[in-house]
C-alpha cells in the first residue's frame, strides 16, 4: 500500500468531490493521476455514482495507477458482457441492408426497455451490478479504507441526499450508482435509495460537510448546447430534465474552491468498453485546470514558504 504523500498546500484539508456520469466517470482516474503528478493528494474523498466507485477504489489503493489497472482488468472481464449494457449501444454499419436491420433491432430494443420501465422498477437485474461491484471493490467497510470516504445516494422518499460514511463499500456504491429505471433502487435504513446524481451530481456540499477545507470538484458530465430543435414530447422532457440538472450542478460547483470541468468527453454513459480512452481523455483534458489549481494552492502556503521555496 503506497504511503500517503503530503500535498502542496500547508494546513488545508483537501477534499475531492467526484461527480457522476456513468462510464464518463472513469475520467476521474485520469484527472487524479495528474493531480498526483502535481503533488496534490486528498485528505478525504466524496463521490456520486461512478465517482463513488472510483473514489472508493482510490481510498483503498491510494494510487491512481493501481486504480486504473484494477478497472481496466475487471471491465475487460467476460462477466462484463453479462451485465447487459450492450442493449443500450447502437452500432453503425456501412452496408445499407445491415444498417436497416440494425435500426429495426434498435427499435425492438427500445420497445423492450420501455416496456420494462413501465412494468418493472429496473432493466438490469440487481445481481448483475452486484457482480460488477464484487469484481471492482474490496469486501470491506467504508471506515476501514485508508483515506476517509463517503458515497452520496438520493433518498426517493425524502427527496434529499443520503450520505454513506459507514458500512459495506459495495452496498454504498450500489445505492449511489443505482440509475433510476436501469437498476433497482437499494432499500437501506428503511429508505429507497437511487443514483446520487439526482440530488448531488458533483457532491461539493457533502465534501465540505465531511470536514474538507479546500474542495476540488471534478465534473465529468458536461452540458452541451443543442444544434437543432427537439421534436417529440419525450425529447423535450428529457432535455428539460438535463437543464434542471445543469442548473443544480452549477449552484453546487460555485461552492467549490477549484473545479476541473471535462467539457469534451464525447462518450455515452454506458461506454465502459472505452475505459482506456476515457481515462486518457480525463488525463489530457485536465492538465490546464490542474495547473491553475496548483497556483491557487501555492497562494495558501505560509509567506515564508512562498518566499524561500
Amino acid at each position: 500500500m503506497p504511503v500517503k504523500k503530503k500535498h502542496i498546500a500547508h494546513g488545508l484539508k483537501i477534499g475531492y468531490a467526484l461527480g457522476g456520469g456513468g462510464a464518463r466517470g472513469l475520467a476521474h482516474i485520469g484527472v487524479i493521476k495528474v493531480l498526483e503528478q502535481a503533488g496534490i493528494f486528498p485528505d478525504l474523498v466524496v463521490g456520486t455514482s461512478m465517482g463513488a466507485i472510483v473514489g472508493a477504489l482510490y481510498c483503498h489503493f491510494q494510487d491512481a495507477a493501481q486504480v486504473e489497472k484494477k478497472v481496466i482488468t475487471q471491465l475487460e472481464h467476460p462477466d462484463m458482457d453479462a451485465l447487459g449494457l450492450a442493449k443500450f449501444q447502437q452500432k453503425e454499419s456501412e452496408e445499407t441492408f445491415a444498417r436497416n436491420i440494425q435500426k429495426t433491432l434498435e427499435q425492438i430494443s427500445r420497445l423492450y426497455m420501455l416496456t420494462s420501465v413501465l412494468t418493472k422498477d429496473h432493466i438490469i437485474a440487481e445481481e448483475k451490478i452486484q457482480t460488477l461491484l464484487s469484481l471492482l471493490l474490496p469486501e470491506q467497510d467504508i471506515e476501514s479504507l485508508a483515506i476517509p470516504f463517503a458515497a452520496v445516494a438520493s433518498d426517493l422518499l425524502l427527496g434529499k441526499p443520503y450520505v454513506f460514511t459507514r458500512g459495506p463499500i459495495r452496498r454504498a456504491t450500489q445505492a449511489s450508482a443505482a440509475i433510476p429505471g436501469v437498476f433497482r433502487p437499494v432499500v437501506h435504513d428503511n429508505r429507497q435509495l437511487v443514483d446520487g446524481a439526482i440530488t448531488s451530481l458533483v457532491p461539493v456540499t457533502e465534501t465540505f460537510a465531511q470536514g474538507a477545507t479546500f474542495v476540488i470538484a471534478i465534473d465529468v458530465s458536461p452540458f452541451n448546447p443543442a444544434d437543432s430543435h427537439y421534436k417529440t414530447g419525450l425529447e423535450i422532457f428529457l432535455r428539460a430534465d438535463q437543464i434542471t440538472g445543469k442548473c443544480l450542478r452549477d449552484l453546487h460547483l460555485l461552492q467549490a474552491d477549484a473545479v476541473v470541468r471535462l467539457n469534451d468527453l464525447d462518450f455515452e454513459w454506458f461506454a465502459f468498453n472505452a475505459a482506456r480512452a476515457i481515462i486518457k481523455a480525463g488525463e489530457d483534458a485536465s492538465q490546464q485546470s490542474i495547473a491553475n489549481i496548483v497556483r491557487i494552492l501555492q497562494t495558501k502556503r505560509p509567506w515564508w514558504q512562498r518566499i524561500f521555496r
